[in-house]
């Protein structure tokens, strides 16, 4: 799974289990079969040019509670690999050689559910790259961790990265040719050097060994201020740059009397800070962010104490379609082209909206890299849109296909973002297509 550092463009999934239990049968002449505890997620990874199987696609899981990597499989001959994994919330990245990974660059995955004693299938399309970059990295970490941030750095500063899986295996395909260093990172963890690789057209493959060191590392701590809001306790994770996951082990909550927080175990390096990740009615003040360029950004050293301070205000609150804050079963939308619908902003002046496919790639609305909308205006008297009114999707909605939707309040007071002064939750607004 490869990874390009660009920008801070997509917030993150971080959800609460919903599990629904399935009650198992007996009879008075035979014994009682086990009742499976497990659920099987099976996925197909195929070609978007030609829906063939891509083979050797590496395939990581991850735990949507806490954007935790758990397995980690290579799919097959036909594209297939599956999975046995306790009920709850997941989801997945997929990277394979000569293809854009799964969700795109700056772009989230969709969660969804796996229950006991069930078999749920996903396909996911990999698009073919448009430009070829025939190297990769492989190897592992020593000693053997599961979810292990790994980084590859070239010279000029491009950043890859990818997870160990559970037996400590990890790759970084696509990777242009040229030298790259090699980081690593976990709560507790850093790379003890950082091997150096050279990927080239006599030699497009190399394999590398990174072996880990403990760390006492550093401590992140601070307040949380709620604007506009009741104080509550909200999460808060260090986030790495280059993929806008959470880092194993470096979550926690706010106290709930005097809203401090505190992380520690921090390895050196420079992450990301975030707050308010989960359904909890709250979201990182966009204001703050927009009018503190690099405040979200933090550098660690060993021992050492640094001090953040977190703004978060009121969510904007979305009707339909979306699923419940305790679920992320998809709700079934009213049509193939859905009606929008939330619940006016105090002080809004403009909306946003944007909407994913599963696989993380917008297909309308959102901001272009200048700013700008890429959606006709939508004014602060209006809280319901069609999908696709102004005719800017890239594609229509299909049946039977899962998205979601997310919505921005703008005080817009001249052309484009100036403030955005909230957004719905990063976890609502899942809905499937009848």
């Amino acid at each position: 799974m490869t990874f390009k550092f660009r920008s801070l463009s997509s917030l993150f999934f971080v959800i609460i289990a919903g599990l629904i239990l399935y009650p198992g049968c007996s009879s008075d002449s035979n014994p009682a079969a086990p009742e499976k505890t497990t659920g099987t997620l099976k996925t197909v990874i195929l070609s978007a040019s030609n829906s063939s199987g891509i083979v050797n696609a590496n395939v990581v899981l991850y735990n949507a509670d806490n954007n935790e990597a758990i397995l980690r499989k290579s799919s097959d001959g036909n594209g297939e690999c599956s999975f046995e994994c306790d009920p709850g919330n997941y989801f997945v990245r997929i990277s394979a050689q000569g293809y854009n990974p799964s969700p795109p660059e700056n772009n989230a995955p969709v969660p969804f559910a796996v229950d006991k004693g069930e078999t749920i299938s996903k396909e996911f399309y990999l698009k073919p790259l448009d430009v070829l970059q025939p190297g990769q990295i492989s190897g592992y970490v020593n000693p053997v961790i599961n979810n292990v941030l790994v980084i590859a750095e070239e010279t000029d500063g491009s950043r890859y990265s990818t997870v160990t899986g559970p037996d400590g295996y990890f790759v970084l395909f696509n990777l242009p040719y040229g030298g790259y260093s090699l980081y690593a990172y976990k709560a507790g963890y850093v790379a003890e050097s950082n091997p150096e690789k050279v990927i080239s057209s006599s030699a497009p493959s190399v394999s590398a060994t990174i072996t880990l060191k403990q760390t006492s590392g550093a401590t992140l701590q601070g307040k949380v201020t709620f604007l506009a809001s009741e104080n509550s306790v909200v999460d808060i994770s260090l986030v790495d740059s280059a993929t806008f996951s959470a880092i194993p082990g470096l979550s926690t909550f706010s106290d709930t009397s005097g809203l401090d927080y505190e992380i520690t175990n921090v390895p050196p390096g420079i992450f990301l800070a975030w707050a308010s990740f989960k359904n909890d009615g709250y979201v990182m003040d966009p204001d703050w962010i927009f009018k503190n360029p690099g405040v979200l950004s933090v550098s660690f050293v060993e021992d050492d104490t640094v001090e953040l301070n977190f703004s978060v205000t009121d969510a904007v609150i979305i009707n339909s379609p979306t699923n419940p804050p305790d679920s992320i079963y998809a709700v079934i939308a009213d049509s193939t082209t859905p009606t929008f619908s939330w619940d006016e902003y105090p002080s809004a002046k403009e909306y946003i909206i944007e909407v994913r496919k599963m696989n993380g790639e917008i297909i309308w609305g959102g901001f272009n890299a200048d700013g700008s909308i890429k959606h006709h205006k939508i004014d602060a008297q209006t809280s319901s849109v069609l999908f696709n009114f102004d005719e800017t999707a890239i594609e229509t909605l299909q049946p039977g296909e899962i998205y979601q939707w997310k919505v921005y309040a703008d005080d817009a007071r001249d052309d484009g973002i100036q403030t955005l002064i909230s957004a719905s939750e990063d976890l609502l607004g899942i809905f499937e297509i009848p």
